[in-house]
């Protein structure tokens, strides 16, 4: 789009740093090229290519080819900025060719409102030219802003936009602060719509159900959820251990693994996590929830359950079990996997021989932070280096080093998957 094309299509220069929404102020008449049409020949002009290239772009209700002022009767509005004499000559030439009229250009004044102009087109002619519109994520009927402070003199106008121009977004929200509590809410500011954040969504065919402003979810992780699941199979055993809403814990569920142990602390989250079995008629026995602290759940929910499939399965059959440890919380959890040194010590029922042919999988999502500009390698080893420096496995090999997606400028999400040995769970070899 050429500037004068840009300024002719967009909002009244008068509505730029607008911090209160006034819509009257979007008004603006603006004169088109057009040429009026008998009905039945349309069909044989719109496809030409010259009335194509010259047409304007539809603008919400204002289209290229309408009705006329009589009923047998078209009307075609060109672009301005790409109309000139020549231009129009050679378009009633053509025009006179496959119809056999004598077309003749008119101005037709249109009338725009506030109604036809699209979101895009109001937030970047509200905002100054030198600020960009960081985007909103939609959470149910909720759509979440997460405005830059420079951007914040606007949040309102910003808000009643996006109410107005986005058909789905009911309640319109900016994120005040980072994670505040240990339950992983944060705190949010209303800026328009209903005072309503009890919500249902829908990611990889299940629905949650879920108060976005007591609970954990982010939208942007969903290739993530579907990710690890596709790792998961029927030999699969799952210990989710800041399970949220049950973003892993349900699809794993509902693939048919061999178990599924949930936790979270926050009581809110696993609430709407035994909301959303039942809501997609997930079998019961398939799923254990619990609301533990993270290091409760993995020293008294893990290494018991671990002892009793492993010995069940050794007892019962030749098959191979795979536990998977899932430990999505980036913010922190590296600081529990310090939990898993020596897990399984303290029991006379589990040796060697049983867990041998059985793993023992950790998918640990973190944050990696550079305080320069660095190569993005070098996210990767260090997300490789922070895993051995709290395991105190010097040496681990990692099965997958995973970037998740870019948090910031210097700041990355990693999931790094691996094994770990056996002898780690059951005795204290890690200095070695």
């Amino acid at each position: 789009m050429n500037d004068k094309n840009h300024i002719l299509f967009a909002p009244p220069e008068e509505v730029r740093g607008m911090t209160k929404l006034d819509r009257e102020k979007f008004r603006k008449t603006v004169t088109f090229p057009s040429i009026t049409i008998p009905k039945k020949f349309i069909g044989k002009i719109v496809g030409l290519k010259v009335i194509k290239n010259a047409t304007i772009d539809k603008l919400n209700k204002i289209k290229p080819i309408s009705d006329g002022k009589l009923p047998d009767e078209k009307l075609i509005l060109f672009d301005p900025t790409t109309i000139n004499d020549d231009k129009k000559s050679e378009i009633c030439a053509a025009i006179n060719n496959v119809a056999g009229i004598q077309a003749e250009f008119e101005p037709t004044k249109v009338e725009l409102t506030y109604d036809h102009w699209d979101v895009k087109r109001c937030i970047q002619a509200v905002l100054p030219e030198e600020l960009e519109f960081s985007g909103y994520s939609q959470v149910g009927h909720i759509a979440h802003l997460n405005l830059r402070e420079e951007l914040l003199p606007y949040k309102n106008v910003l808000g009643e936009i996006l109410l107005d121009k986005v058909s789905w977004a009911k309640t319109i929200v900016n994120k005040t602060d980072s994670i505040a509590t240990e339950f992983r809410s944060f705190d949010m500011e209303l800026l328009a719509g209903k005072d309503e954040f009890v919500t249902k969504m829908s990611e990889q065919g299940l629905t949650y159900k879920l108060d976005f402003k007591k609970v954990f979810w982010n939208s942007r992780l969903g290739t993530e959820h579907g990710r690890i699941v596709q790792k998961l199979d029927s030999s699969s055993v799952i210990f989710d251990i800041f399970a949220g809403v049950g973003p892993f814990a349900l699809p794993a569920a509902k693939k048919g693994v061999v178990k599924v142990f949930a936790n979270d602390k926050n009581p809110n989250s696993t609430f709407y996590m035994e909301e959303n079995v039942k809501l997609n008629h997930i079998k019961k026995e398939s799923i254990e929830i619990y609301t533990l602290d993270a290091t409760d759940f993995i020293t008294q929910v893990i290494g018991s359950n671990i002892v009793k499939y492993a010995t069940s399965i050794c007892t019962a059959s030749s098959k191979s079990l795979s536990f998977h440890s899932i430990m999505n919380l980036p913010a922190i959890a590296i600081e529990f996997l310090y939990n898993f040194r020596g897990l399984l010590s303290s029991s006379s029922e589990i040796t060697m021989e049983i867990l041998k042919p059985h793993k023992f999988i950790v998918h640990c999502h973190m944050f990696v932070k550079a305080y320069e500009d660095v190569p993005q390698q070098w996210y990767a080893n260090e997300a490789m280096r922070l895993i051995r420096e709290k395991l105190k496995l010097w040496h681990l090999e990692m099965d997958e080093v995973y970037n998740v997606r870019k948090v910031a400028g210097r700041k990355e999400m990693y999931c790094v998957t691996f094994t770990l040995p056996w002898e780690y769970l059951l005795e204290g070899y890690g200095n070695k």
